[in-house]
C-alpha cells in the first residue's frame, strides 16, 4: 500500500514538472516581441526583397535565383561581383582569380542562365571571365581586347581632380587716392614734376651814406 502510494506520488511529481516546462515555454513564446525574427527565417524570396532594399548607391543586380538549389542573388557595385544566398543569409565578395587590380565593368547572364560573363578591366586590356552559377567557380576565357581610346580619356578625366581657380582676395579697406589722376601709371613710368620759379631774392634795406666835403 505504502509502495503503490509512492509510485503515484513520483509520477504526479513528473507530470508537474512536465507541465511546468511546457508553460514556461509557452509563456516565452507568447511574450516574443514581434518583429524580431531573425534574418535567418526569412523566406528566399523576401531576404532577397530586403537586401535589396538595402543596396548602397550604384549598385547593378546582375542575377537572382530563388530556387532551393541556387539561392544566389549576384550584384555589381564599383567593380566587385557579390554574392548573398538566401539560405544561408550570408553575403560574400567573388574574387577574380589571377585579377590584383582590375575591375569589374560588365555582368551579363546567359541566356540558358546557367552562367554570367564578366568583363574585368585590367590596366589597358579588358579579360573576359565567366562565373558558373551553379558551383560558382570562376573561369579565365583567355579573350581580350584593348581599352578603346575614348574609354581611356573618359576614365582619366573622370579619375582627375578637378583643378581650383586661385580666388581673387577680397579688398576691404580703402584704396589710397592717386596723386596725379590725369597721368597715366605703368611699368617704368616716372611721374613729372611741375616746374618751380626760382625764388626772388628781395633787396636788403642798406643805409645810404652821404658824403659832405667842405672846402
Amino acid at each position: 500500500m505504502v509502495g503503490k502510494w509512492k509510485a503515484n506520488k513520483r509520477m504526479t511529481g513528473i507530470i508537474a514538472a512536465i507541465a511546468i516546462v511546457l508553460l514556461i515555454g509557452l509563456v516565452a513564446f507568447c511574450n516574443r516581441p514581434y518583429g524580431r525574427t531573425q534574418a535567418s527565417d526569412l523566406p528566399i524570396g523576401e531576404a532577397f526583397d530586403s537586401l535589396t532594399s538595402m543596396l548602397p548607391k550604384g549598385s547593378t543586380i546582375v542575377a537572382r535565383f530563388p530556387d532551393e538549389e541556387r539561392a544566389d542573388l549576384y550584384y555589381l557595385n564599383s567593380g566587385v561581383l557579390y554574392c548573398f544566398n538566401g539560405k544561408s543569409k550570408l553575403l560574400e565578395e567573388m574574387p577574380i582569380p589571377g585579377v590584383k587590380n582590375g575591375k569589374i565593368v560588365n555582368a551579363k547572364l546567359s541566356q540558358d542562365e546557367n552562367f554570367i560573363t564578366l568583363t574585368v578591366r585590367e590596366e589597358k586590356l579588358d579579360k573576359l571571365f565567366r562565373l558558373n552559377t551553379t558551383n560558382r567557380n570562376i573561369v579565365d576565357l583567355e579573350q581580350s581586347s584593348a581599352v578603346p581610346d575614348d574609354v581611356k580619356e573618359t576614365e582619366e578625366k573622370t579619375s582627375r581632380p578637378a583643378e581650383k581657380k586661385s580666388e581673387v582676395p577680397e579688398i576691404t579697406e580703402p584704396l589710397p587716392e592717386a596723386a596725379f589722376a590725369d597721368e597715366p601709371t605703368g611699368a617704368g613710368h616716372e611721374v613729372k614734376k611741375e616746374p618751380t620759379e626760382p625764388k626772388k631774392t628781395e633787396p636788403e634795406n642798406k643805409p645810404e651814406v652821404i658824403t659832405i666835403t667842405t672846402n
